[in-house]
């Protein structure tokens, strides 16, 4: 085999090499935002759900027991669900907030903490007036019904991602076949052509 059929093969073979490397290299950067957007559905979204979840559950109770006027719940329930309540929003606090989140979150906290003291106001005034309390258990709902619609939203942008990148990895799956078969051919005809040499 002369030189010139060697680097005639060589040069065949590394156009191929290349083409995979960089369509191998574009579907990587596409799974790897496929696998971090469904890992951010799960721990940001769904696990931030659940905490919420969880917390109007706790709210609930609150709410009953003011509803129900059970003073037995304020003397010996409440400061353990206070305590749950905050353990949920620790939990919620540690997955990734967007802005808004972080805003309504701490809201959401300066409204648990005033509603603390509107709880042992009306511990103190004999369990007569509830309005206060009724009032910031409303804010509180208020809050977890807007972080709750930001999960449904966020949830729906990270599912946005990972289409998008299916989206990509498909059509750069059929770039690539259709370079690869541009190349077979290219190599087919670097490979039989034999220029004429002058004498």
């Amino acid at each position: 085999m002369s030189f010139f059929n060697k680097v005639k093969w060589i040069l065949g073979i590394l156009m191929v090499f290349g083409v995979i490397a960089a369509t191998n290299l574009i579907d990587k950067d596409s799974y790897l935002r496929m696998k971090e957007s469904v890992e951010n559905i799960y721990e940001d979204r769904l696990m931030a759900k659940s905490y919420i979840f969880d917390i109007i559950v706790e709210v609930n109770e609150k709410e009953v027991a003011v509803a129900k006027g059970d003073t037995a719940f304020f003397s010996t329930k409440n400061e353990s669900v206070s305590l749950k309540i905050k353990d949920l929003v620790d939990r919620f606090s540690q997955t990734e907030l967007t802005q808004k989140e972080e805003k309504v979150l701490r809201d959401f906290e300066d409204h648990l903490e005033e509603l603390e003291g509107f709880e042992r106001a009306y511990q103190k005034n004999g369990y007569a007036d509830d309005k206060a309390v009724i009032k910031q258990l409303e804010l509180i709902n208020q809050d977890l019904r807007i972080l709750s619609s930001i999960q449904l939203e966020e949830g729906e942008r990270q599912l946005n991602i990972s289409r998008k990148a299916i989206e990509d990895v498909e059509l750069f799956t059929k770039i690539e076949i259709y370079v690869l078969i541009a190349l077979a051919i290219m190599v087919q005809i670097i490979v039989m052509w034999n220029p004429k040499s002058r004498r």
